[in-house]
């Protein structure tokens, strides 16, 4: 049982690493709820009827993930 438990934990880590555990999430249409998000912000950017700008998408992904906004702080830095 434990052998089976393994194989399959390895398995998930092969498809993770791959990216083609990425390509079957799409697939199936299961999307991460920020991605979703992020994806929403793009599209208001870039449709002219809405008022929203890149300064504001920026701004709400920098919000949204702290990861992005840790390398948007990083360039800024090098960039001064």
């Amino acid at each position: 049982m434990a052998a089976l438990a393994m194989v399959v934990v390895g398995i998930v880590i092969v498809l993770w690493q791959t990216g083609i555990g990425t390509a079957i999430r799409v697939a199936i249409g299961w999307l991460p709820r920020s991605k979703v998000r992020d994806a929403d912000l793009a599209v208001g950017m870039l449709d002219p009827n809405n008022p929203e700008n890149a300064r504001e998408y920026v701004a709400a992904r920098r919000a949204s993930d702290p990861e992005f906004d840790a390398a948007w702080r990083r360039i800024q830095k090098k960039g001064s």
